[in-house]
């Protein structure tokens, strides 16, 4: 992982901090727990992000290639945000990323949650505080 890496996937999750807590409180209204929760923050341009909107748009009824024309057209990065349950996210990220797929056993600090950055070829986990108010901020990372 390079460090310009990093430095995107993370800009990613603050650039959409907000969008972030609001599919977090849709997922809970929905009967997802926080605990068992793994939020995806994907940069569309990156083809396992790709992948990953076109799976969750498809079963919305979306075509997340046309939202993502439409955010680079206004010269924004297309990022999906997609809640997904814990078993879910493991099995999802088992054969493409390892280390994502080891962190996500380790339970997050109370009042964080699992977030999922997928961006410049590469996925990153860190635990997140999420607040509705306040959007999120970052703790731990694996």
């Amino acid at each position: 992982m390079t460090r310009l890496g990093a430095q995107a996937r993370f800009h990613l999750l603050h650039a959409n901090r907000d969008a972030v807590a609001v599919m977090l409180a849709r997922a809970a209204e929905s009967g997802l727990a926080h605990a068992e929760a793994v939020v995806l923050v994907v940069d569309q341009r990156d083809p396992i992000g790709r992948d990953l909107a076109n799976a969750a748009a498809e079963k919305a009824g979306l075509n997340a290639d046309v939202e993502a024309d439409r955010f680079q057209g206004r010269g924004q990065i297309p990022t999906a945000i997609i809640v997904v349950p814990l078993a879910g996210a493991r099995v999802m990220f088992a054969a493409s990323h390892a280390g994502v797929t080891r962190g996500l056993i380790r339970h997050p600090a109370p009042g964080r949650v699992r977030v999922v950055m997928v961006a410049e070829g590469a996925a990153m986990l860190v635990h997140a505080e999420v607040s509705p108010t306040l959007g999120v901020g970052i703790g731990s990372s694996s």
